[in-house]
């Protein structure tokens, strides 16, 4: 029995470190890669090997699976022979976009292991405050000795806009654990995680700033009746961090805001260099590039040449490497087929969050749902204006958060359905 025990502990700690060292590089933006995957092979081997059984659900399998067929596959049969103008992005960039939906086929191990670890819940959701409040300390530090300048955080963060999304959406995920939980310190880490969210929101990532307004609504609505007090603490908190951010004396909020209606302005006059004038261009251009081949795309690294030389011929004000757009990034790069494939990759998921959401349950199995629904939601509209799967940490970040997520549920519906039948 306490062999048994120990083992649980064992199990226990070395799934609580693949989180924390998950969590941790992504913030401190140093890193994230595949190679932790290897702690979930080492207990997944030892978890088949104990039990002798793998748990894997349709949905988890199809949100993995599908982006995995549709882009990887596609290119392996369709791209493989293509050569880029750019050796760093044709024997680096591009491959690595193209790999890490095969690399992500690993979190297929997740189920197994969640489900054999009694604690698995609490580890992973104790861990994303713990990431959360780290996150304030690392980047408050450097807002306030960049003194809030764009400029000088983009040296820092070398991909901001992908790191801001993968850090504000963090953020998300603390906030609504925390709605959900009546416990002492809650209050405290609702005000943390919205403090988390505007030091980002602060960065000028506007991607980031368009699905804040949309989960606040959400929340509300959800958790009006039932966490009234907290609801209005969140508002009540929201609204003043926004007034402060607005009124700083080098206010993110009012340079970000001033440098759109410049990008308007140029739009205006069929002018596209400039921010959001690129990404207009991008999309439509993407839409063309589609067109070339409908049902599989051109191909990411034809997609960045062709780029480029709109770039020369001066429509565009630099050789930018993909659409800014993940949607579009995919239709142009793989097509129909493609589009539908990282469509599946936020619709599947969302689909089993709503599914459970008002499936008779627990209320801990609906406010994990509730954390899904808000995170693909915030996620994908942060993909509207970059490519977040461009690089491997937000990718990582993503598929691990939604099949973390799902297999937690997965679990409660196996506990359910024991239940049952006693």
């Amino acid at each position: 029995m306490t062999n048994l025990l120990n083992l649980e502990k064992t199990f226990s700690l070395l799934l609580a470190l693949f989180f924390l060292t998950f969590f941790v590089n992504l913030v401190i933006d140093d890193g994230v890669n595949w190679s932790l995957n290897y702690v979930l092979l080492t207990l997944f081997i030892i978890f088949i090997t104990l039990q002798k059984k793998i748990y894997i659900s349709l949905p988890i399998f199809l949100t993995l699976a599908l982006p995995f067929i549709s882009i990887y596959i596609i290119n392996l049969f369709f791209h493989n022979d293509q050569i880029s103008n750019n050796h760093f992005f044709d024997q680096k960039l591009a491959p690595d976009m193209n790999n890490q939906f095969l690399y992500a086929l690993a979190f297929l191990m997740l189920p197994t292991i969640l489900l054999n670890i009694k604690k698995s819940e609490n580890i992973f959701l104790y861990i994303i405050n713990i990431g959360g409040v780290f996150s304030i300390i690392f980047n408050g530090y450097f807002n306030i000795i960049y003194n809030f300048d764009r400029a000088l955080l983009v040296k820092k963060f070398d991909a901001i806009i992908l790191y801001d999304a993968s850090i504000a959406s963090l953020s998300i995920l603390m906030l609504v654990f925390n709605l959900g939980k009546n416990q002492k310190f809650s209050n405290i880490l609702i005000v943390l995680s919205l403090i988390n969210l505007f030091l980002i929101v602060a960065h000028g990532s506007r991607g980031t700033w368009l699905g804040i307004p949309l989960i606040l609504i959400i929340l509300s609505f959800y958790y009006f009746k039932s966490q009234r007090s907290k609801v209005l603490l969140t508002l009540l908190t929201s609204f003043i961090l926004t007034g402060v951010l607005f009124f700083l004396p080098n206010s993110p909020i009012q340079k970000r805001l001033n440098a759109f209606q410049q990008d308007t302005s140029l739009i205006e006059k069929n002018n596209y260099h400039s921010s959001t004038g690129t990404r207009i261009f991008l999309w439509s251009y993407a839409v063309d590039e589609m067109l070339k081949s409908p049902i599989y795309g051109v191909g990411a690294k034809k997609f960045r040449d062709n780029i480029c030389e709109q770039q020369a011929k001066g429509l565009l004000p630099a050789c930018n490497p993909h659409a800014h757009n993940i949607f579009f990034q995919f239709l142009a790069s793989n097509g129909l087929v493609g589009l539908l494939g990282i469509i599946s990759a936020f619709l599947i998921p969302l689909i089993f969050y709503f599914y459970k959401l008002f499936q008779p349950s627990t209320s801990k199995s609906q406010h994990l749902s509730l954390m899904g629904i808000c995170f693909t939601i915030f996620f994908s509209i942060c993909g509207l204006t970059d490519f977040l799967f461009f690089m491997h940490f937000p990718t990582m970040f993503y598929f691990l958060i939604t099949i973390t997520l799902m297999s937690l549920l997965e679990m409660y519906h196996l506990e359910s359905s024991k239940n049952h039948v006693k």
